[in-house]
């Protein structure tokens, strides 16, 4: 896909889905403070499989995340968005008729804001229903 940076961080990568493995080793290989490398590549080892498995997967911890959390990480965009996954397609019920107005397009949403099931202290947003939430109407 050939697009702008804005874009592809916008639309295309997933920056909230939880981290893979080998996206902490390509933090950690990025992170200016040692302590934070070592943190990521331990996430990332077999010793750290029930850390990462708690911290990162069941409390849905992302590389956006990630990024404030470890202010030391500096990496570089093009191995970042390589190592991102991709947004996945949201469908949404379009909830008004064109026999009525041909102009207006109604689309019925439910805003994603709920606890992570394992992890009920943190709070799961929608990628796109809170985006739509907040969007004027027009």
């Amino acid at each position: 896909i050939l697009c702008a940076v804005g874009q592809a961080l916008r639309w295309v990568a997933d920056l909230r889905a939880a981290a893979s493995k080998p996206l902490l080793r390509f933090l950690a290989a990025h992170a200016a403070d040692p302590a934070e490398a070592a943190r990521l590549r331990h996430l990332s080892s077999r010793a750290g499989k029930e850390e990462y498995a708690a911290h990162v997967v069941a409390a849905g911890r992302g590389a956006a995340e990630l990024l404030q959390e470890m202010p030391s990480l500096s990496p570089p965009l093009g191995g970042l968005l390589e190592l991102l996954p991709r947004l996945a397609p949201r469908y949404y019920t379009i909830s008004s008729s064109p026999s009525l107005d041909r102009t207006t397009l109604h689309l019925t949403v439910k805003v994603l804001r709920e606890p992570f099931r394992d992890a009920p202290h943190r709070t799961k947003l929608g990628v796109c229903s809170t985006q739509l939430e907040g969007a004027a109407a027009g």
